[in-house]
């Protein structure tokens, strides 16, 4: 779905995000530009904590209704709800 469908279907849009608490660690550090620069790996444990509470936060949107789920990355996908899975819209 281009950025132009995404907006006509924007009034019937629900924003939700999953947080989890991390256990892992990293840093954070500022380059010649004092632009800031990154470093985290996640861990294992933080990443299957995470992958939980984003099929959770899918659950609620499914059960609330939602008959697409996507994101607001440019280029990132859509899927349609059949029943009790998501699906590729054609």
């Amino acid at each position: 779905m281009d950025a132009k469908q995404r907006m006509l279907h924007y009034s019937r849009t629900v924003h939700i995000c999953s947080v989890t608490r991390d256990k892992g660690s990293g840093s954070v550090r500022l380059d010649q530009n004092r632009e800031p620069i990154f470093d985290y790996t996640l861990s294992d444990y933080d990443e299957e904590t995470m992958m939980i509470g984003v099929d959770q936060a899918l659950r609620v949107l499914v059960a609330a209704g939602a008959t697409q789920i996507g994101t607001h990355q440019f280029d990132g996908e859509c899927f349609c709800v059949q029943g009790e899975g998501l699906e590729k819209p054609p």
